[in-house]
């Protein structure tokens, strides 16, 4: 769960994006969402409950320690503003406090954000949905195959995951290690594999990170600018998103009230967080 900004990172490959956002829906009538946190801090229900049988609630506290989540925040939207945002358990191994403020990294959660930025660019015209994406690249062209004979490699193929497209997602790069540049990773040059047509385009849904990073791209050879800025000018400062960043690697400013990462135990990574 994200709390109510929205703060990105994703100059590079989509593995990266900060996040202060509410993604959850409350489905509970309106005048009972308002003001009062104990409504959600107390009264969590499972997910699928059986008729007849009692329905037992569960408190934050509890699904923090099932699920071993250190941390996280929240936000309640009505009417396209936010009623309740706060912030719960730890950001760091330190302890110190979530806030609504916190940052968190969202990876690909940046997908429909980045789908819109490109949609943008569909309907000022500069780009179609449905014409072979090579034409608007520049320095990178995606190499035809055996696949790509009768059905071509579109943005709106790219945008659905329907492209046939490999590279499903993205380990990231400790702070450390030099990250490579957007068509390295097209190519395969860093830590993950190169991106490649697998399967007929169009024929088959299958989940494809590695097509966003092509999506990042294309907007970059379009507009001239690069992905972080044409995001920030055209997208977030618009939707007055001004404390959101699609920055890679994320500027200092921002670091102070940034959360760490954690594995599945709890357990927090090396060196933080990774890009």
């Amino acid at each position: 769960m994200m709390s109510p900004k929205m703060r990105m990172i994703s100059k590079y490959p989509f593995w990266c994006f900060y996040l202060n956002l509410l993604l959850c829906a409350c489905h509970s009538p309106a005048q009972k969402v308002a003001a009062k946190s104990s409504v959600i801090e107390n009264g969590l229900v499972e997910k699928l409950v059986l008729a007849n049988e009692p329905k037992k609630t569960f408190t934050l506290e509890e699904r923090m320690s099932h699920y071993q989540t250190p941390g996280f925040s929240i936000a309640i939207v009505k009417s396209g503003k936010i009623v309740l945002a706060k912030g719960y358990g730890q950001k760091n191994k330190k302890g110190a406090p979530v806030n609504s403020e916190t940052f968190f990294q969202a990876a690909s959660i940046s997908k429909p954000v980045t789908a819109l930025g490109v949609l943008k660019l569909v309907q000022m015209g500069k780009v179609d949905l449905d014409v072979p994406i090579n034409q608007y690249l520049k320095k990178y062209q995606l190499e035809d195959n055996e696949f790509t004979k009768t059905n071509k490699v579109t943005l709106r193929r790219l945008l659905t995951h329907t492209a046939g497209l490999n590279l499903g997602g993205f380990g990231g790069y400790l702070q450390d290690e030099e990250m490579p540049s957007t068509i390295d990773v097209l190519l395969g040059i860093g830590n993950s594999p190169k991106l490649e047509v697998v399967e007929e385009p169009g024929t088959r849904w299958n989940y494809s990170g590695g097509g966003y990073v092509l999506v990042q791209k294309i907007i970059e050879d379009v507009t001239g600018l690069s992905f972080e800025v044409y995001m920030e000018t055209e997208i977030l400062n618009p939707l007055g998103m001004l404390r959101s960043t699609f920055q890679q690697p994320i500027d200092s400013k921002w670091q102070q009230n940034l959360s760490h990462a954690f594995d599945a135990e709890g357990n927090p990574i090396d060196r933080n967080w990774q890009h």
